[in-house]
C-alpha cells in the first residue's frame, strides 16, 4: 500500500502474487535491502514511487507504490558545557517546532526530564539526549549534549606555619588549577595595611613582606576568583 514515513524513515515493502515462483525486483534500488525480492526494506529519505515487477515465463506486471515523507521535528539541545563539580546548568535547547512530548535521558540530576529547558546537576561528566514528539505528526527526533564536570578546585586554607620546616609552609588557596583562569588574592594585617599581593596565584606565599618574615598574629585576605566557566567569585 502507499504509505507516508518520517524521515529519515525505514520501512518494509512487500510484494504479493499469484504466480507461483514469480521473481519479482524493485527499482529506484538506491537505499533498498534487498531490490530483487518480494520483501525488501527501503530507507526513504524523499517522497519516492517505487516499481515493483514480477516476471514468470517471459510474462510480466509491474505496480506502482507511493511512500511520502514527513519532516521531524527541528530541535536541537543545546551546546556542550563544562561546569564546577557542584554547580547547576540551565539547559540550553531550542526548537522551531510544536511538541507533544519531550524526554531528557538519562533524567540523573535534571530538575524535570520532560520540558524542553531543565536545570542540570550532574556529578560527573553525562552525556543526555533530547528525544522530541511533534504535535500531528508522531515523527521523532533526537539530539546529544555533553555537560563536562571539573572537581571543584578552590579551598582557602585559614591557617598555616612558614618556619621553613617543610610542612604547612606555604599559603594554600587552591588544591589544583584544573577549575580556575586565574585567582587574584590580597593580604593585609589586623590594621588594614597591605602586606601582600598577587594577581596570579599559585600557592607561593610563604608569609614574608619585602624579604622579612612577618610576625605571628591575624591577618585578612581577599580572594578573587575567576574559573573556567566564565564566572566569577569573590
Amino acid at each position: 500500500n502507499d504509505t507516508t514515513v518520517c524521515l529519515v524513515g525505514t520501512i518494509t515493502r512487500r510484494a504479493a502474487t499469484n504466480g507461483a515462483g514469480a521473481a519479482c525486483s524493485w527499482t529506484p534500488a538506491a537505499g533498498l535491502g534487498s531490490p530483487n525480492n518480494a520483501v525488501t526494506t527501503a530507507v526513504v529519505s524523499a517522497p519516492t514511487t517505487y516499481i515493483v515487477t514480477a516476471a514468470q515465463n517471459g510474462c510480466t506486471r509491474t505496480e506502482p507504490v507511493v511512500v511520502q515523507t514527513l519532516n521531524v521535528p527541528n530541535i536541537n539541545a543545546g551546546p556542550d558545557a563544562t561546569i564546577i563539580s557542584g554547580d547547576d546548568y540551565l539547559m540550553q535547547a531550542t526548537t522551531t517546532s510544536s511538541l507533544k512530548s519531550i524526554t531528557w535521558t538519562p533524567s540523573t540530576a535534571l530538575s524535570n526530564p520532560n520540558v524542553l529547558n531543565p536545570t542540570a546537576i550532574p556529578a560527573q561528566t553525562t552525556t543526555y539526549r533530547l528525544t522530541v514528539v511533534e504535535n500531528g505528526t508522531d515523527c521523532i527526533s533526537s539530539d546529544d549534549m555533553v555537560i563536562t564536570v571539573i572537581p571543584n578546585c578552590l579551598k582557602v586554607i585559614n591557617a598555616f606555619t612558614p618556619n621553613g620546616d617543610g610542612v604547612n609552609d606555604r599559603w594554600q588557596v587552591t588544591t589544583a588549577d584544573v577549575c580556575t583562569r586565574n585567582v587574584n588574592v590580597t593580604v593585609f594585617n589586623r590594621y588594614g595595611q597591605m602586606v601582600y599581593t598577587n594577581k596570579n596565584y599559585t600557592n607561593v606565599w610563604d608569609g614574608t613582606a619585602n624579604g622579612k618574615p612577618l610576625p605571628d598574629g591575624a591577618y585578612y585576605y581577599s580572594v578573587r576568583y575567576t574559573l573556567v566557566t566564565g564566572k566569577v567569585v569573590e
